[in-house]
C-alpha cells in the first residue's frame, strides 16, 4: 500500500458560542472556579496542524488484523471495529494513522505490567495499526476483549 502525504489542514477553532459559559451564577462552584481573566489566544504550531509523522509506509500487511498471530487463530469470539475519521466540520480524513491496543479474550495485555493472574493467548498481540482511506474509513478485525479487572 503506497501512501502519500497531503497538505497540511489547518483547524477551525472553537467559537467562544460553541461551548456554555464558564462563569454560571446559578452554580454555586463556578464562582470560584471560573476564569477572571479572558482567554488567550495561542496560535497552533505546526505539529498541531500537521500532526506527528508515524511511518505509513512501514505498515506491514495484516496489521488491521489483530486475530491472527504466525498463522494462528487467537482465542474468543471474532468482531470487526470499525469507523471514520472526521475533522470538525464533519469532512473525512484520509491518510490518518490508527492505531489500537487491547486486552485478550481473558481481560489481559500482553504488556509488563499488566500482572494479574488472566492467561497470555501467544496467537494475539493486542495490537494494530491501519491508515484509513479517502473517506476516512478504517476496520479492524479483532477479538472480542475479555473484562479488565480494574
Amino acid at each position: 500500500m503506497e501512501v502519500t502525504m497531503s497538505e497540511p489542514v489547518g483547524y477551525r477553532r472553537d467559537s467562544q458560542d460553541d461551548h456554555p459559559p464558564a462563569l454560571y451564577k446559578g452554580y454555586k462552584s463556578t464562582v470560584l472556579r471560573s476564569p477572571k481573566r479572558p482567554p488567550i489566544k495561542i496560535n497552533h504550531t505546526l505539529t498541531e496542524i500537521t500532526g506527528p509523522l508515524f511511518g505509513h509506509g512501514k505498515l506491514q500487511p495484516g496489521e488491521d488484523d489483530l486475530s491472527i498471530e504466525n498463522g494462528e487463530e487467537a482465542q474468543g469470539q471474532r468482531i470487526f471495529v470499525s469507523g471514520r475519521v472526521l475533522d470538525e466540520d464533519g469532512r473525512p480524513v484520509p491518510r490518518t494513522l490508527i492505531e489500537i491496543w487491547q486486552c485478550n479474550a481473558a481481560g489481559r495485555y500482553r504488556h509488563p505490567i499488566d500482572q494479574h493472574p488472566a492467561p497470555l493467548d501467544p496467537n494475539f498481540v493486542g495490537q494494530g495499526r491501519v491508515v484509513t482511506s479517502d473517506e476516512g474509513e478504517y476496520k479492524f478485525t479483532t477479538i472480542k476483549p475479555g473484562a479488565y479487572p480494574w
